[in-house]
């Protein structure tokens, strides 16, 4: 099944069950923010639960300093990578965000936005990029280009 990304008209995303996904987002500005304990932690256990609750299996994954790079693979013929990816970011913002308020409000500045209906920002908007991975030999390729990653 075909999806238009709502933020960009331009980027499909192919939603064909049997195939695995390389999935690449960035944190906002380009931030390190991956490079804290802390925040690998929080994007962990948003990952993990977003795996459990919209039939995922990790195949693969590496978190840069700047960004994320997950290979993962839909269980349910029917499925939304975008919501998967979605749900992904959104809960691993909103537990940065508290923590950042709670423990060092001045580190907000670095994610600060000048939108009304977002005072701040973890990720990059819109839906990163999405590669199919259709083949034994894709992914296998997708596993090792993450995981040589320096």
């Amino acid at each position: 099944m075909k999806q238009s990304n709502p933020t960009s008209h331009r980027r499909i995303v192919y939603n064909i069950p049997g195939h695995a996904h390389l999935l690449t987002f960035s944190c906002y500005h380009r931030e390190a923010l991956l490079s804290e304990d802390c925040f690998c932690y929080m994007l962990a256990e948003s990952l993990a639960a977003s795996l459990t609750k919209q039939s995922y299996d990790l195949w693969g994954y590496v978190f840069m300093p700047d960004h994320v790079h997950l290979v993962v693979w839909p269980r349910e013929e029917n499925y939304r990578i975008s919501s998967f990816l979605q749900r992904v970011k959104l809960s691993s913002s909103k537990k940065l965000i508290k923590h950042f308020k709670t423990t060092c409000p001045e580190e907000l500045k670095r994610l600060e936005t000048s939108q009304t209906s977002h005072s701040y920002r973890v990720w990059q908007s819109g839906g990163g990029h999405d590669r199919n991975l259709f083949s034994l030999k894709a992914v296998k390729w997708a596993r090792n280009y993450i995981h040589e990653n320096p």
